[in-house]
């Protein structure tokens, strides 16, 4: 892992390189002596999509982490039991690295151009009815299924529980007791 770091991800290490190396080394090496998983929380986030807004699908994604043995670093659960880990690699990584110069894309220029002038919206009717902020058109749906007593769980497919899938067939084989 630190061979794979040193070369991707040379910028982003403090220097001197070698001794940030061989700090996220040990920390590598510690974690997978006892066979725990280290995984950034913002991969727990993608996978779940929007399903991370619903704190009941967050409990049940903590709780399968906690099973597979998987330690979520850098983040925040937003769940009573789900203690936060501050991420490990922290000293070992700089903060802001230095960008590199922008890229400005090369455009052609514009010969012609019109000007519109946008048209003007029409006053809402009841002002008091508008003021509700939009729900996300996820939460609505999710909403909509609980109501109707649909998905009381992650189905099966769900990217999440297939990740856990994978994982527990890599580390309990067929064979194994």
């Amino acid at each position: 892992m630190t061979r794979h770091i040193g070369i991707k991800h040379r910028k982003l290490l403090k220097r001197p390189v070698k001794a940030s190396l061989d700090g996220m080394g040990k920390i590598y090496g510690g974690e997978s002596r006892r066979s725990v998983s280290l995984v950034p929380m913002t991969v727990i986030k993608k996978q779940m999509g929007p399903y991370w807004d619903d704190a009941s699908f967050r409990r049940i994604a903590f709780k399968l982490c906690v099973m597979g043995r998987m330690k979520i670093y850098g983040g925040s659960w937003d769940l009573p039991e789900a203690p936060s880990i501050p991420n490990p690699f922290e000293q070992f990584i700089v903060q802001d690295p230095s960008p590199s110069l922008p890229r400005t894309p090369m455009m052609k220029p514009v010969r012609h151009m019109e000007v519109v002038e946008p048209e003007s919206e029409p006053e809402p009717e009841n002002i008091e009815n508008k003021c509700e902020l939009p729900i996300s058109p996820y939460k609505r749906v999710r909403k909509q299924l609980v109501d109707s007593g649909l998905q009381s769980q992650l189905p099966s497919n769900h990217p999440l529980i297939v990740l856990h899938g994978k994982y527990l067939d890599l580390g309990h084989e067929k064979d194994s007791q």
